[in-house]
C-alpha cells in the first residue's frame, strides 16, 4: 500500500493506493495518530484503493471519531464499487461522508 499525504486548502488528503488490510493498516493508523492537533478536515482518496478489510475499517472509524471529537469531518472520496459494497455490508456507509 502507498500513502500520499498532501494539503489542499484547509484539508489534509491521504491518497491510498493498493490494499488496506491487516498488514498495511498500521501504516495509515500511524498517519492518523500523528495528525496535527489543529487538523479538522481529512479526505481519504480511495480512487486507487483495491480492497479494505476489517482492520482497515477500524482505522477509518478511528479517524472519523478523532475528527468528530475535534469538530471536524472525514470524507471518503473516489471509493470504487467493491469498496462501497464493503461499507454498505458492514453498516459503515451511513456513518461516513462520501464524495465522488
Amino acid at each position: 500500500m502507498e500513502i500520499t499525504r498532501t494539503q489542499e486548502g484547509d484539508k489534509l488528503i491521504f491518497t491510498i493506493k493498493g490494499r488496506l488490510e491487516t498488514s498495511t493498516s498500521p501504516q495509515l493508523e500511524l498517519e492518523v495518530k500523528t495528525l496535527p492537533p489543529t487538523t479538522t478536515a481529512v479526505v481519504f482518496d480511495f480512487t486507487e484503493l483495491e480492497f479494505v478489510s476489517s482492520a482497515g475499517l477500524r482505522v477509518i472509524l478511528l479517524t472519523q471519531k478523532t475528527l468528530k471529537a475535534r469538530g471536524g469531518q472525514l470524507v471518503i472520496r473516489g471509493a470504487n464499487e467493491s469498496v462501497m459494497k464493503i461499507f454498505k455490508i458492514t453498516g459503515f456507509a451511513p456513518m461516513l461522508v462520501f464524495a465522488p
